[in-house]
C-alpha cells in the first residue's frame, strides 16, 4: 500500500527518562515511517456529551471530570500490544526537566487495552482506544505511543492540560481597512493575574496563539506590550504584525460519510476495487473570488461511525498552471503536515495528489510554499473569514524550572455558529 502522509523533518535527538537509549524523537504530532502505511485516523479529543466533539482541540482542564480520549486506527488488521508514555514540555515544546512522578501518580507506561475490530469492510482494521489518565500538573504534555519496547516509537501527539489561574479580555477591534488590513485578522487581549504572585512578568509570562488548532503558523513566544504589577494586568496590544494572522478563507469540504450514497462534492466512488477510489470534484483557484460565506469545521473532520467505516482512496485535483513553488494538500486530514507536495500532471494542466481517508465529512485546502507567491495563493485571505483561536498562557515556575499552562482562552473570529 503505497504511503501518502506527509512526513515533518525537523528531529530531536536526546532521551527522557523513561526511555531505554537515546532516540529521534519529534515533539510534534507524527507518525513515525515504518508505521505510516498502516496507522491512520489518529483522533485525540475530550470526552464531551455534546455533538462533535472530535472537532474539539487536544486542551483540557487539570481539573476536569472526562479525560482526554486518544483513538487510532491500525490497518494491520491483527492485534497489537501497544504502549503509552507521556513527556512534560516547556511552552516551546522542548522537553522540560521534569521526572514522570512530578507529573503522574504512578509508572510512566499504560497499555492500550481497548480495541475493536472493523465490521463488513473492504479494508480491515482495528479501532484502538485510550483514555488519557489525570496529571498532577499543568503544561505541554508528548504523548507518546510505542510497540515492544520504547526505543520502537509508532506515533507522538501534542497535547495542552491547563489551570486557569488568568482571565482575560479580549480587544476585538480588526485591523484598520488598508490592503493588509483586509486579509489579516488581529488578536489583541489583556489579562489579569489577580490572586497570583508573579516576579517580573514581562519575562515569566509566555503567550502563545494558534488559528485552527495548528502548529505550522502558530504565534510563539509573544511577549507583553505592557505591565502594571500594581493592578496585575498584562497587555498584548502589538503594532508591528506580531498578532496578526491570515484570514485565509473558509475551508473547502467534501461529504464521503458512505461511499456507496456519497454527497456533496464527490464525484464518484470506483467501489470495484480492492480499495475503494473516491474522486474529489476538480477544484480551482479561489483567489480572486469574492469572499462566500458557508459553514466549515476549521480545516478538522468528522467520521460518524468510528468501527463499520470504510477506508478509500481520496483523489484530489487542482486545475491550474504551474506555479513558481509547491503545493500541498492541507487540513487536518494531513495533520497540516508540508513535505510531500502535490505532482503537477503536465497533460491535465493541474496539480493531483492522493490520500488514504475514512469514510466521513472533511475540510481540507490547498497551500503552497513559495519565494513569490503566498501560502493562500489558491485560497485568497479575507478578515471577514470565520476562523478559531486559542491563546495559551504559560507562566515558567522557578519552583520546578518548567514551564506551567495556567491560562487557556479559546476566540472565534466572525462566528456564525
Amino acid at each position: 500500500m503505497n504511503r501518502y502522509f506527509i512526513i515533518f523533518t525537523w528531529v530531536l535527538v536526546l532521551s527522557f527518562p523513561g526511555l531505554s537509549n537515546a532516540q529521534e524523537l519529534l515533539f510534534e504530532d507524527h507518525v513515525y515511517e515504518e508505521y505510516t502505511d498502516f496507522i491512520k485516523t489518529i483522533r485525540l479529543f475530550p470526552l464531551s456529551t455534546g455533538q462533535d466533539q472530535e472537532l474539539l482541540p487536544t486542551v483540557i482542564s487539570l481539573h476536569a471530570p472526562e479525560p482526554l480520549v486518544l483513538e487510532f486506527d491500525d490497518l494491520y488488521a491483527e492485534y497489537e500490544r501497544y504502549y503509552v508514555k507521556f513527556i512534560h514540555c516547556n511552552s516551546d515544546w522542548t522537553q522540560s526537566r521534569l521526572f514522570p512522578l512530578d507529573y503522574l501518580e504512578g509508572y510512566n507506561e499504560f497499555t492500550i487495552d481497548t480495541y475493536d475490530f472493523s465490521f463488513n469492510t473492504k479494508v480491515p482494521y482495528l479501532h484502538y482506544t485510550f483514555p488519557v489518565p489525570k496529571f498532577k500538573i499543568s503544561g505541554n504534555y508528548l504523548l507518546v505511543v510505542y510497540k515492544e519496547s520504547d526505543d520502537n516509537l509508532v506515533f507522538t501527539k501534542r497535547m495542552m492540560v491547563y489551570d486557569q489561574r488568568f482571565s482575560m479580555d479580549e480587544n476585538l477591534e480588526m485591523a484598520g481597512l488598508s490592503r493588509i488590513g483586509r486579509m489579516t485578522q488581529e488578536i489583541q487581549f489583556t489579562l489579569y493575574y489577580h490572586g497570583m504572585n508573579i516576579p517580573n512578568p514581562s519575562r515569566n509570562i509566555t503567550a502563545v496563539i494558534r488559528q485552527n488548532q495548528r502548529w505550522d503558523n502558530s504565534i510563539n513566544n509573544l511577549k507583553p506590550t505592557n505591565v502594571w504589577e500594581n493592578s496585575k494586568t498584562i497587555e498584548y496590544k502589538h503594532f508591528a504584525l506580531e498578532n496578526q494572522f491570515q484570514g485565509g478563507n473558509q475551508f473547502r469540504f467534501f461529504d464521503l460519510r458512505s461511499i456507496e450514497y456519497f454527497g456533496r462534492n464527490v464525484e464518484t466512488v470506483d467501489r470495484t476495487r480492492e480499495v475503494p477510489v473516491a474522486t474529489i470534484m476538480i477544484d480551482k483557484s479561489r483567489a480572486s473570488k469574492p469572499y462566500s460565506e458557508y459553514m466549515d469545521n476549521n480545516g478538522k473532520y468528522k467520521i460518524r461511525h468510528p468501527v463499520n467505516a470504510e477506508y478509500t482512496y481520496a483523489e484530489f485535483f487542482l486545475e491550474s498552471d504551474k506555479i513558481e513553488g509547491k503545493v500541498f494538500l492541507a487540513g487536518d486530514l494531513t495533520n497540516w503536515k508540508f513535505a510531500t507536495p502535490m505532482r503537477y500532471l503536465e497533460g491535465r494542466n493541474g496539480y493531483y495528489a492522493t490520500a488514504l481517508i475514512k469514510e466521513g465529512f472533511y475540510d481540507y485546502q490547498y497551500i503552497v510554499e513559495s519565494p513569490v507567491l503566498s501560502k493562500n495563493h489558491f485560497e485568497g485571505d479575507h478578515f471577514e473569514t470565520e476562523n478559531e483561536y486559542d491563546i495559551l498562557i504559560y507562566y515558567y515556575s522557578f519552583e520546578i524550572d518548567a514551564d506551567l499552562l495556567l491560562g487557556y482562552f479559546p476566540i472565534t473570529r466572525n462566528a456564525r455558529r
